[in-house]
């Protein structure tokens, strides 16, 4: 009688052994405020007021540039565009690095960082998308950094 509970508990998942939790995946933003190497872009996203927007269940592909790519950017530009006068351009760049989610958004990724010289790096899957680290932060054509208010 025993066997027949312990084999009724093993193939019916129930078993210690058998059971794991399966870890749920972080959003988006979560994923971004929990890695070191994002610090400034999420800060970034804040300040564009697109952080929620991160959290959301719409599925979606985030070409996110970490901090070096952030450091390549001089230091006063940089103030500019996190200045509230300019939250319109930084709201462009980053919605720039940004892919609706599926097929299409997944064959658009390699082709929008390779385009704007960014080579893609590690890949964290989240609950609402997928983020891919990349090197470089990227400009949608035409864009010009020095355009922006001081």
């Amino acid at each position: 009688m025993r066997s027949l509970f312990f084999l009724l508990l093993v193939t019916t998942g129930f078993a210690s052994s058998g059971l794991h939790a399966q870890e749920a995946l972080p959003t988006i933003t979560d994923a971004l405020s929990a890695d070191s190497t994002t610090t400034t872009l999420y800060a970034a996203l804040d300040a564009a007021d697109l952080s929620t927007a991160l959290a959301e269940d719409r599925e979606v592909i985030l070409l996110a540039p970490t901090d070096d790519a952030f450091a390549s950017i001089p230091s006063e530009t940089m103030a500019k565009l996190l200045d509230p006068q300019n939250v319109s351009s930084l709201r462009t760049i980053l919605t720039y690095h940004l892919l609706e989610g599926g097929e299409q958004g997944a064959s658009d990724t390699a082709t929008r960082a390779s385009d704007g010289g960014a080579t893609l790096g590690e890949v964290i899957e989240c609950s609402n998308g997928v983020v891919y680290l990349i090197d470089r932060v990227l400009l949608p054509p035409g864009f010009d950094l020095s355009e922006l208010v001081d």
